[in-house]
């Protein structure tokens, strides 16, 4: 079986919250939980994505500070 190992991972970041639930918008990762599977996972970089894309369902960029 041919192994491989993941170098970057590119997850979707806006986080989640009951004001997103309520309105019908599951979210995605956390920026704290993005991170920790890339840790867990023994991957070295990661790259976010759905970060700014609609003004209501975003983070501000300091969580990424």
């Amino acid at each position: 079986m041919l192994t491989r190992r993941i170098h970057v991972a590119i997850l979707p970041v806006n986080g989640r919250d009951a004001q997103r639930t309520a309105a019908g918008i599951p979210g995605n990762f956390t920026f704290d939980e993005a991170v920790e599977l890339c840790r867990q996972a023994g991957i070295d970089s990661l790259l976010v994505c759905h970060f700014g894309i609609f003004d209501f369902n975003t983070v501000g960029r300091e969580t990424f500070s």
